[in-house]
């Protein structure tokens, strides 16, 4: 019975976080504005060649516009990172040399943007082509260039590159407050609550099958920034594993190499998959 009760609170607070989180798809900001959204759809049609360095070279763009307002992590957040490294070392997913490179690279020297002493959502804005896609429409509209519109609508990667070595000006030009760009995080809000309920939901399935969970991220987790690992959980008979949670099947990249990974879980259907050999295991 208990069981039982313990299940329904579960979908209780699932459907709960469901209905809380409203959908957001990309470029709905500009639904009622045919030419916004228009260009919008056509910059987000290049993907990550917007923040590739091969490509438009955003994510340096915006990394170097934030960097005014960077700010170390403080101490409970570098204990926490440097816990789940030395969790990471005593399994033998990383070795010394890794280990003190992690804590002197991102644990003591990286900065982030935080507001009110917490993490923000800008802080991924220089990797979501989704997100970059809604700040460079509204950048490129403010110019009031109708030619330059026209050219990127046509061909959106020969377009945004003729005026590539402008973009720092432009923004400095058209975002006076650096602040104004912290509204670029719709599709990056939406896509972390997803994350977080398959990540919650997928820790809980595993307590439920004894697992216990000795490290878990969240947003901003460099421990799942630079190694992959959303959780590392124990059981007696099979020791440590250290899981890479993915919303469901559509939302896994087969090709990609999670190196220090020993499962991929998909939240629903709740499955978990050996990261080497891309099968499923049965526990």
């Amino acid at each position: 019975m208990r069981d039982l009760i313990k299940e329904e609170l579960n979908k209780i607070k699932k459907r709960t976080l469901l209905e809380n989180n409203e959908d957001y798809y990309p470029c709905q900001r500009f639904t009622g504005n045919k030419l916004k959204y228009a260009l919008c759809k056509r910059i987000a049609s290049t993907g990550s060649w917007l923040y590739d360095d091969k490509g438009l070279r955003m994510k340096s763009i915006i990394m170097d516009t934030l960097k005014p307002l960077y700010s170390e992590y403080d101490e409970d957040e570098k204990k926490k990172f440097t816990k789940g490294a030395r969790i990471l070392k005593k399994i033998d997913k990383i070795d010394e040399g890794l280990f003190n490179w992690f804590i002197q690279k991102y644990v003591n020297q990286n900065t982030i943007v935080k507001v009110n002493g917490k993490w923000h959502p800008v802080n991924k804005l220089n990797t979501n082509h989704r997100d970059l896609s809604e700040f460079l429409t509204d950048l490129i509209t403010k110019t009031d260039n109708r030619n330059l519109i026209s050219q990127i609508i046509q061909d959106p990667k020969k377009g945004l590159n003729s005026i590539k070595s402008e973009l720092p000006t432009l923004i400095g030009d058209h975002f006076e407050d650096t602040q104004d760009i912290f509204d670029y995080t719709k599709n990056t809000n939406f896509t972390s609550r997803i994350g977080e309920e398959a990540e919650e939901s997928v820790k809980n399935k595993l307590e439920e099958m004894g697992f216990t969970v000795v490290y878990q991220g969240g947003d901003g987790d460099i421990i799942d920034m630079i190694f992959g690992t959303d959780l590392i959980v124990g059981r007696p008979d099979l020791r440590y594993k250290t899981v890479q949670v993915k919303r469901n099947e559509g939302s896994w990249d087969r090709s990609k190499q999670y190196k220090f990974v020993d499962w991929v879980i998909i939240a629903d259907p709740f499955t978990i998959y050996d990261n080497k050999t891309k099968q499923p295991v049965e526990l």
